[in-house]
This record gives structure tokens, sequence and C-alpha cells, in this order.
């Protein structure tokens, strides 16, 4: 086969033609290119926003979560705190319940013990008393 040229149009601008065909042709690509790598460093660089937002989130996430927990933990200690002390209290009262029902009951063997006393000293007196009587009686009795 052969090329038989067309009539009116030279070799040459057909080859120039060409060439710029290619040219255009090459300068499209690097175009199309240059769009396709600064999309995709777009797209990198959202890809990166989005993971650092995310990680942002997650760090939020996690300090709200270490608050909520210390807050707790600190609640508990206080109502632990607070237990402890009602429990003190309530041992406090107790030993002062104990140590006014021990001295109630030595002021009742107190009082038990002068009643005793007191009952052997007017049995004593009593018994004193019929003595002297006896004793005056004899007397009169021997007068």
């Amino acid at each position: 086969m052969s090329i038989t040229p067309v009539t009116g149009v030279s070799p040459v601008t057909t080859t120039a033609q060409i060439q710029q065909l290619q040219q255009q042709q090459r300068l499209q690509d690097q175009r199309l290119e240059e769009q396709r790598i600064q999309q995709q460093q777009l797209q990198d660089q959202r890809l990166q926003d989005q993971r650092l937002q995310d990680q942002r989130v997650q760090d939020q996430r996690t300090a709200d979560q270490q608050a909520a927990d210390q807050q707790a933990a600190d609640q508990r200690l206080q109502d632990q705190r607070l237990q402890d002390q009602r429990i003190e209290e309530q041992r406090q009262v107790e030993e002062q319940l104990r140590q006014q029902r021990v001295l109630a009951l030595q002021r009742q063997q107190d009082d038990q013990v002068r009643l005793d006393n007191d009952r052997l000293a007017a049995t004593r007196a009593d018994q004193a008393t019929r003595l002297r009587a006896v004793g005056n009686a004899r007397v009169d009795l021997y007068l």
C-alpha cells in the first residue's frame, strides 16, 4: 500500500498538524494528570483531616470518660467517708450509751449498798434498842 498525497494538502502541513495534535494531546494528558494528582492530594488531605477529626473526637470521648470515672471515684470516696463518719458517730453514741448504762448500774449498785447499809444500821439500832429494853426490863425485875 502506498500513501497517496491528498490534493491541495501539503505533507508538511499534515505532519505539523499531527505534531500539533500530539502536542495538544500531551498537554491535555498532562493537565488531566495534574488534575488527577490535585484531586488525589485533595482527597488525601480530606482523609487526613477526617482522621484528625476522628482522633480528636476519640480523645474527647476518652477525656470525658476519664473525667466521668474520676468523678465517680471521687463520689464513691466521698460516700465512703460519709459512711465511715456515720459509723464513727454511731459508735460514739453507742459508747456513750454504754458508759451511761455502766454509770447507772454503778449508781444502782451504790444505792443498793447504801440501802443495805441503812437496813443493817436500822436492824442493829433496833437490836440495840431491844437489848436495852430487855436490859431495862431485867433491871426493873431485880428492883
